[in-house]
């Protein structure tokens, strides 16, 4: 998959644990046979 996003600034290991948080909750209230979709979008200029 190509990433077409632009670079967000800040320290790789934290961006990293953002996104392992995220991840972490939505599990935490998935039903036992649910899907998790991760999205990323731009808005505006």
């Amino acid at each position: 998959m190509i990433c077409t996003q632009p670079p967000v600034a800040g320290f790789p290991g934290e961006l990293k644990q953002v996104g392992t948080n995220i991840i972490d909750n939505a599990i935490d209230v998935l039903p036992d046979a649910g899907h998790i979709r991760v999205v990323a979008a731009t808005f505006g200029e």
